[in-house]
This record gives C-alpha cells, structure tokens and sequence, in this order.
C-alpha cells in the first residue's frame, strides 16, 4: 500500500506562545511493501508524523492518501494500520498467545472483517470452523513467521526483551495490515540484541510484503535495514531516498553533518575566480563556474587520502592525534590555518603525532555548500 502526503502539517498550541508546527507543510510519498525509516533529531516531528499517519493525532493541514483512498479524517480503527508503540504495551497478565489474539477477540471492526473472511473459508472448502479456533490458527501462523512458536504460552515477564518485540509486531501483524507502523521500537534494547532485532524486522518485512514506516533516532538503524530514508529538522522535509544516496549525495548541511558515525568535516573555505580555497590555500579548480562567496566544503574521512608525497590538488596537513575506535583507524590533520581534517589511519603503518603529509580528497566525493547550509555542488 502506497502512502502519500501532500502538505502535511501539524501545530500544537503551547499555554502563554504562539503555536508550533510540529510537521509542517510535508510531501513525501512511500511506496507499497518498502521499509521506510523517519529519521531526525529528538523533537524533529518523527513521532508526531507517523501518530499522523495512524490516526492517533488529527491533521491541522494537509492530506493522507492510503493508494487511492484519502484517510486524512478517517478513524485510527477504520485504516487499516499495525502499530508497535516504543513500550510494546504487551498485557503483562496475558500470554504471548493471549496478546497476539488480543485484538481480533476484543476489537468490533477486527472481529466482523475476521468473521467475514473466515465465513469465505467455510465456503470456499467447505470446513467447519468456530471463529476461537481460526483465531487459534492466525495466532500460530504469526507467531511462526515472526520466529516466537515456542514462547506462546509464556507471559511478558518471561521473555527477553527482543521476545516482547516480535509479540508486539505479531499483534499487529494478525490484524492483517496494510500499512505496519513501528514508533522507535529498538530504543528499550542492549546494543546486540537490538543489531539482533532489527535484522529480524528487516526480515519479517520482506517476508510479509507489508509497507512498514519506521521511527528511530538511531541513524545505524535506519541506514542499515531501511529501503528508504526520510530525513526530517524541526517538522520539516530535509531530503528522502535510498540511505547509500542521502549518505554519499546530502542535500544539505545538516543530513551531511547528521549521517555518519564519524562527523564529516566541514572545512570553511572561499571561491575566487573559479577555484576553490580552504582558509588562504588554494585547492583546486571548481568543475563549473559559481560566484566568488564564503562556502563550506563537506568532505567524509573514508573519502581522504593520505600521502607522504607532493601531489595536485592536495592539501598540507599537520598530524595532531591519532586513535583507534573499534576497528577503524583514525587520524586528525591540522591544516596551515588551523582548521582540523579528520581521516582514515593506515592501520599498519599509521601516521603519528607531527607527521606531515598532504591529504587528497577522492573526486566526487565532496560537497559544497553556501552560508545558509544549501548544496551548490559536488566536486
């Protein structure tokens, strides 16, 4: 199912201010069965967007379109969503099977579609069936495709913690979705088990087909298991698509300096007749003509590359520090006027403290952006 908004806004009176725009004014659309990741900053409107998008908050302005059908006024319970809150909201007093089962036995809507579908199996086979049993029958078929058969018949209490997600995200599934909505559901999880689990999400995804929309903060997650990204700033839409093209193509400052585990550096530099300078240094010769004005050049450490000779298009760089962080090597440069490079170490023959070298930076690999963050070219 294909979900579409068009101008999407929400405000928020606050007591003694003037309203604020949680969303404001975003067109964005997902295409049916991909995994989507909302990503941003705390407090950028992920949550409020995709509680949008459930129903569970209305819409000052704009519209939502589920394919054909606009749902922009219509009922959370009429849509049709799965929603996995950030708590998992299991029952602790119920069974993993009780929980799954949980919204077609208590649901009015859920228990007339499922009645509806299974009267349509009585027909079709011929099989006699009481509504408890199909129940019975959904619950395992759920529980199987999210991995949890052998837990059924334990209570929240006694399960781990990436047990009670995928009870949480088989109760949504059974209600046989069109749209699976997941609100930072990683977020109460140790670092393995969440690596863990969101590979088992990505997995339970692709095997139901379902369109899911994802919210996290943690880019890691969002950029290793998403089909699509929407980055989000202060309500606003900053830039949507593939994690490997925001990466390597941001459209803006801030998705530049938001992606990456190591910060990418934004050196300040100039344009003058054609050429680019970081501080008074000449660089390099620009592809195409632009304004002579103050920029910002974005350059990733994986992208800049040491060398101990002279070389076109370089820079000088002083080494100020050298570290490890995991596997990865890492060196800081200080440029003549002071401002710092970081970049990849040669693990086994690293730069040390005052070793001086000049850096290139792989061609098409860097950004330019002008005073106000916006992109004006990729070298």
């Amino acid at each position: 199912m294909k979900v579409s908004l068009e101008r999407l806004t929400k405000t928020f009176d606050e007591k003694g201010k003037s309203s604020r725009a949680a969303v404001n004014r975003l067109n964005a659309e997902i295409k049916s069965g991909t995994l989507t990741g909302l990503l941003g900053p705390s407090g950028c409107g992920k949550s409020t967007l995709l509680f949008m998008i459930a129903g569970l908050h209305s819409t000052t302005e704009g519209k939502i379109w589920f394919g054909e059908q606009e749902v922009t006024n219509l009922p959370s319970e009429k849509r049709g969503v799965g929603l996995v809150f950030q708590n998992y909201a299991l029952y602790p007093h119920l069974t993993a099977r009780q929980n799954i089962a949980f919204p077609l036995l208590n649901s009015k809507n859920l228990k007339a579609q499922t009645q509806k579908k299974l009267d349509e199996l009585v027909k079709e086979q011929g099989v006699n069936a009481k509504y408890k049993s199909y129940v019975d029958s959904l619950v395992a078929e759920t529980a199987k495709l999210v991995e949890i058969s052998d837990y059924l018949d334990r209570k929240p209490s006694e399960l781990s913690g990436g047990q009670q997600q995928r009870v949480a995200i088989a109760r949504a599934l059974i209600k046989n979705p069109s749209i699976l909505l997941l609100d930072e559901p990683l977020s109460n999880l140790d670092a393995r088990l969440r690596i863990q689990t969101r590979e088992e999400i990505r997995r339970i995804q692709q095997r139901s087909g379902i369109t899911t929309i994802f919210v996290t903060h943690d880019q890691e997650e969002a950029l290793s298991i998403c089909d699509e990204v929407i980055i989000l700033k202060e309500g606003t839409l900053q830039q949507q698509g593939t994690p490997q093209d925001v990466y390597d193509h941001p459209s803006n400052q801030f998705v530049a300096q938001f992606l990456g585990n190591t910060p990418i550096n934004i050196l300040k530099g100039k344009i003058e007749s054609g050429k680019l300078y970081v501080g008074e240094t000449e660089w390099l010769s620009l592809p195409k003509p632009l304004p002579d004005q103050r920029v910002n050049v974005g350059i990733r450490a994986e992208h800049v590359l040491a060398a101990s000779y002279p070389r076109q298009q370089t820079l000088p760089v002083k080494v100020v520090k050298s570290f490890r962080t995991g596997g990865a090597f890492t060196a800081e440069g200080q440029l003549p006027d002071g401002q710092t490079l970081t970049f990849l170490n040669d693990r086994n023959d690293p730069y040390r403290e005052n070793d001086l070298l000049r850096v290139y930076v792989r061609p098409q690999t860097m950004s330019i952006f002008d005073d106000k963050g916006d992109r004006i070219l990729e070298c």
